[in-house]
This record gives C-alpha cells, sequence and structure tokens, in this order.
C-alpha cells in the first residue's frame, strides 16, 4: 500500500512539473526577446515578493536577508570570488546565510512545534 499510495501522490506533482517545463521551453522559443527579458527580471520580483512580507515582520528574517545581500556582494565584487557563476553564487549566499540565521536565531522548543 505504501509504495503504491507514494506513487499515486508524487504523480500529480510530476506531471505539473514536466508540462510546465514544457510549456515554458516551447513559450521561451516562441515569446518575442522583449517579452523574454521582461519574464527574467519578472521572476527577481516574484521572489522579493516572497521575502519583503516575512522580513518586515521579523527581526531575524531581516538579518538573515542582510546577511544573504552581504555574502552575494562579496561574491559580485571581490576578486577572490569572482570565477562563482552569478546562479551559484545567489544558492551559496542563500545557503551560508539561511545557515548562519539558523546558529544566530535557533527555534526555542515551543516555536519548533508550532
Amino acid at each position: 500500500v505504501g509504495l503504491l499510495y507514494m506513487l499515486g501522490l508524487a504523480f500529480g506533482p510530476i506531471i505539473g512539473w514536466v508540462s510546465g517545463t514544457l510549456v515554458g521551453a516551447i513559450a521561451g522559443d516562441v515569446l518575442p526577446l522583449v517579452l523574454q527579458s521582461a519574464l527574467g527580471i519578472a521572476i527577481y520580483g516574484m521572489f522579493v515578493a516572497i521575502v519583503v512580507p516575512p522580513m518586515r515582520k521579523s527581526q531575524p528574517v531581516c538579518a538573515v536577508v542582510a546577511i544573504a545581500l552581504i555574502i552575494s556582494c562579496l561574491c559580485r565584487y571581490t576578486a577572490l570570488v569572482q570565477w562563482i557563476t552569478p546562479g551559484f553564487a545567489i544558492i551559496l549566499s542563500t545557503v551560508a546565510a539561511a545557515a548562519v540565521g539558523a546558529a544566530m536565531f535557533p527555534l526555542s522548543e515551543e516555536e519548533a512545534t508550532a
């Protein structure tokens, strides 16, 4: 029962992910360059829309965002790590900032179970 149940649960999201990727790849070839550029910027706007509301309510989240910003700027403007690609720099700064935030602002027992 467990394996079939998990396969059934995974089937819908997998089909959605694959079909969305296919539609995006096809649309990327069909859309004009101006619209492609606009959508490239829209992904950053969507990320900002996800991060800003919790950041305004929580000091630890604001600190983690600031740490991620500092690490990202270091990856961009420091000659020592300029060999890191921009996409990997975002991943690196996000994971490092989350690790620093988890160490600096651990959850209490009540917050962790809530």
